[in-house]
């Protein structure tokens, strides 16, 4: 398949998914039957989520806070991203990891494939969405006072 190609709906599962990663030469590891894990050198690494019973794929990814930031900074930190960048959305997520409660700067992008997904769109949302969590880094964080540098 080109990148210009549709893939219909009943054909949209994580095995099309991973094939066009792979003809677009991003590395990549299915971690179960409905999530890859996006790990290419020079791109943010993210998960890619296959929600079938909404027809939604799921980009997420997320960054640890900085050990002081206040819950209302971190609060009024998503708030400004999510005014000034249009992908991905941002929120915080409290998570058990291996028995600590975590609170993580987490980010999203939904991408719905009813009536099919082109591959073209698929791999230049993948792509973007890895370069906005760097972009986030970059010029809301430079100085890493609010998220964990990596």
């Amino acid at each position: 398949m080109s990148l210009d190609t549709l893939i219909e709906e009943k054909n949209v599962n994580i095995i099309s998914l991973s094939l066009e990663l792979e003809k677009a030469t991003i590395a990549y590891e299915m971690t179960d039957e409905k999530t890859i894990y996006v790990r290419e050198i020079g791109m943010f690494p993210f998960w890619i989520y296959l929600r079938e019973n909404t027809r939604f794929i799921t980009l997420s990814t997320y960054l640890e806070w900085a050990p002081d930031v206040p819950e209302m900074e971190r609060l009024a930190f998503c708030n400004r991203v999510n005014e000034q960048l249009i992908l991905p959305s941002v929120y915080m997520r409290t998570v058990d990891d291996e028995g600590v409660t975590v609170t993580r700067f987490t980010a999203a992008y939904p991408i719905y494939y009813r009536d099919g997904l082109l591959v073209s769109q698929f791999i230049r949302l993948c792509r973007r969405f890895a370069d906005a969590i760097r972009e986030i880094q970059a010029e809301f964080d430079p100085a890493h006072e609010v998220l964990q540098a990596l």
